[in-house]
């Protein structure tokens, strides 16, 4: 009898110690869940050293540089053509047929041939209207002679020389990617846009691209290596001021900096920041400096 009370003591006190732990733990738990909340959050990435390509984007249309027009060799009425635009035709393809029906006279429908190879660019007369051998019948581009005319700014002319690689992207191929050269830049500015033209041609080995097409192009300007940069999103300019929001031991600052080149989504620091640092470029409304923070850190590929 004494056995079984002595046991149940036991298992009484075995439960109470279980259920004090039990609510110690929740109590904790509960404390650590307020303080989580009562510190703020910031999205955070590190300054890092990357080596940078800067290109400039330009978006044109294709056109042709030299365009041959074809003539008949005598006068008539032109009845009938054996091209459409766009169609491909080699040297001395039929174009068209003219008639020249002079009274009293019988002559053979006169054959109207292309003069080079290329592409029809425009047809530019109708069946049934009469031509003189000074009338143009029809124009033809060279797939070879096609230029992408680019509008560069007052700014960015400068960066920009005969005979810089270029990388061009048309809807028409969205798989594909042509490359090719500038090949002129005109001497003087458009005064009304402030902008130069620059001429590019691109390479076609098998002759895909077509006068008309609209394309998105880009050119290399230069190469930089060993840059310290941050995402631009991290930047805040106050007029003449310009700083970035860092976390140092777990503390919410900021700190002034010198900016330098800038590549797309990403700004060159030359200096304020050092590499592997905590950059804010997202926080709570209102964040003062000196306040702690927990970090949560972004990849830069992310």
């Amino acid at each position: 009898m004494k056995k079984g009370l002595i046991f149940g003591i036991i298992a009484l006190v075995v439960v109470a110690i279980g259920v004090l732990v039990v609510i110690r733990v929740i109590q904790k738990g509960e404390q650590e869940e307020q303080i989580t909340e009562e510190i703020p959050s910031v999205l955070a990435v590190k300054a890092m050293r990357v080596d940078v390509e800067r290109t400039l984007v330009f978006y044109g249309t294709l056109e042709p540089k030299n365009m041959v027009f074809v003539f008949p060799d005598a006068p008539g009425k032109v009845v009938r053509f054996y091209v459409t635009e766009g169609s491909g035709v080699a040297k001395g393809t039929l174009v068209a047929e003219v008639d020249r029906d002079v009274a009293g006279m019988d002559f053979q429908l006169l054959p109207v041939k292309s003069p080079t190879w290329g592409v029809v660019a425009s047809i530019m007369v109708d069946p049934g209207m009469s031509v003189a051998p000074q009338t143009s019948i029809a124009s033809i581009y060279t797939v070879n002679d096609l230029i992408l005319p680019l509008s560069v700014g007052e700014k960015d002319f400068p960066l920009v020389s005969k005979g810089q690689e270029v990388k061009a992207e048309f809807d028409s191929f969205p798989d594909e990617v042509f490359t090719g050269n500038v090949t002129k830049i005109y001497p003087t500015l458009n005064p009304l846009s402030h902008t130069v033209r620059v001429d590019v041609r691109l390479d076609d080995p098998d002759r895909k691209l077509r006068s008309g097409m609209f394309g998105r192009l880009e050119v290399n300007v230069g190469s930089f290596y060993d840059l310290l940069v941050v995402p631009k999103e991290a930047l805040i300019v106050e007029g003449e001021e310009t700083f970035v929001k860092v976390v140092q031991d777990g503390i919410y600052k900021e700190v002034p900096v010198a900016v330098g080149e800038s590549f797309d989504a990403k700004v060159e620091i030359v200096s304020g920041l050092m590499e592997g640092q905590l950059v804010v470029i997202r926080s709570a409304e209102g964040l003062e400096p000196g306040t702690e923070v927990m970090v949560q850190e972004r990849e830069w590929d992310k």
